[in-house]
């Protein structure tokens, strides 16, 4: 890894509040909704979908090898929150394939679109009226 990589990782793990010994985040960020969170930015989130009243699970069970950051409906929403990470970066297009393959309404949230989240997360109206 260089040194960028490893300074956006270290920038990307320091968004997080803590870690275990096994390098799992923990879920300790409160959201309004009152499930707790693993980074800001999923909480962004979680607040934006409880300000506009949608129903949304956060991480929960689902059928296949991933389990999303949350689901709205049939939308899965994504949250990818160490982008440019090579090894993170790698494992998203395997998810981003998987999701495709089985025709998943797929939202992927990155950190650059937390002022934009209203227009990035449009899609659900779109998704959720059909």
């Amino acid at each position: 890894m260089s040194n960028s990589d490893d300074e956006f990782v270290q920038m990307s793990i320091d968004s997080y509040s803590t870690y275990d010994d096994d390098g799992h985040f923990g879920r300790d960020i409160p959201t309004k909704g009152g499930e707790f969170v693993r980074s800001r930015l999923e909480q962004y989130v979680a607040d934006w979908l409880h300000d506009n009243g949608y129903n949304y699970e956060y991480e929960p069970c689902y059928s296949g090898p991933y389990v999303p950051d949350f689901v709205v409906g049939d939308v899965v929403i994504e949250v990818w929150g160490m982008t440019g990470n090579t090894k993170y970066d790698l494992k998203r297009q395997e998810k981003e394939r998987w999701y495709s393959e089985q025709g998943v309404n797929l939202i992927g949230i990155e950190p650059e679109n937390v002022d934009t989240l209203d227009n990035k997360l449009q899609k659900l109206n779109k998704v959720m009226e059909s």
